[in-house]
């Protein structure tokens, strides 16, 4: 990989939304499984966590996680789950511990949104989704605990109609 030559990877038959980690690791979404991870290398063979991360556990149906992404600094993952009627992001520590939910639907709304498409900026510091929490899909940042949620572009929003069709793409990226 970084030699910029191509190496043939590990993975389940259903790998979607690759994300590679600082340490070389390539965490993906099986759907049948969940999140899986493998070593740059091709070995050892895929794995059903990320560390002692189980984030096939009872709390999490393995199909209805997504888009997986470590941090810049590789401590921290973030993924989307569904948790019904909606998607929602949560995150993890890469050592498995503290998973937990950066958004939350409001069960006693009338609409429930959803949060949907996380992107870590470079430094960490925040985190980049779409959500169509006003009525229609438009970008949201928050600090990495979940709070400070601000909507930024709401001009360029207004202007263009935005859709999201759940296939587990990346939808924007961040520059430096």
């Amino acid at each position: 990989m970084s030699d910029g030559a191509y190496h043939d990877v590990r993975s389940t038959a259903s790998a979607f939304t690759p994300t590679l980690a600082p340490d070389g690791t390539i965490v993906y979404n099986d759907p049948n499984i969940g999140l899986m991870k493998t070593a740059s290398t091709g070995e050892p063979q895929p794995e059903p966590f990320i560390g002692d991360l189980r984030i096939t556990s009872a709390s999490y149906n393995p199909l209805r996680i997504m888009s997986p992404q470590f941090s810049p600094d590789g401590s921290q993952i973030i993924y989307m789950v569904m948790q019904p009627p909606t998607w929602q992001i949560a995150l993890a520590y890469s050592d498995g511990s503290h998973q937990h939910l950066l958004t939350r639907d409001n069960v006693l709304a009338i609409t429930h949104p959803s949060n949907v498409a996380p992107q870590w900026s470079p430094d960490g510091a925040q985190i980049l989704f779409l959500s169509n929490r006003n009525g229609r899909w438009e970008f949201f940042t928050m600090s990495p605990d979940g709070s400070n949620v601000q909507q930024v572009l709401k001009n360029i929003t207004d202007q263009i109609e935005m859709r999201y069709d759940y296939q587990a793409g990346r939808m924007m990226s961040w520059t430096k």
